[in-house]
């Protein structure tokens, strides 16, 4: 049997990743592109969000997610979840805060989100290949 406190770096990042998607999205607005309707559910779902919840939004799951994949590296020494994590949080939050032209933008956001993704996945990678810890 395997031990939960052991896959909490796992649960946690995911589960970030997962919000990263929506908060992103949200934040977005009316810019997501194809996030456009992960964005009008997101809307829907959470009706309180005004512009100035957004962003603190955006950190907050973005942090769950690096704080998750940091639990990770603790428990296994595997540290490129966590760095591929970073470059993620990095690609992901510098459009939100630079004037880019728009398909760099894009480009930044959805770098930002896939590098997270894959990130937040490579715990469940690494326990499928190598066994359980």
């Amino acid at each position: 049997m395997s031990n939960p406190e052991k896959k909490g770096g796992f649960y946690l990042s995911g589960l970030g990743a997962v919000a990263t998607i929506f908060s992103a999205s949200l934040a977005m607005s009316c810019c997501a592109g194809l996030l456009a309707p992960v964005a009008s559910v997101t809307a829907a779902a959470l009706p309180f969000t005004e512009p100035s919840f957004q962003m603190p939004l955006l950190y907050a799951t973005v942090v769950a997610t690096l704080v998750g994949l940091l639990i990770f590296y603790r428990r296994q020494g595997f540290i490129t979840p966590f760095v591929l994590g970073l470059l993620g949080a990095v690609f992901l939050l510098v459009p939100f805060h630079e004037a880019l032209e728009l398909n760099l933008f894009y480009l930044f956001i959805g770098v930002g989100l896939s590098a997270l993704l894959v990130a937040s996945w490579a715990p469940l990678v690494w326990r499928f290949f190598c066994g359980n810890p």
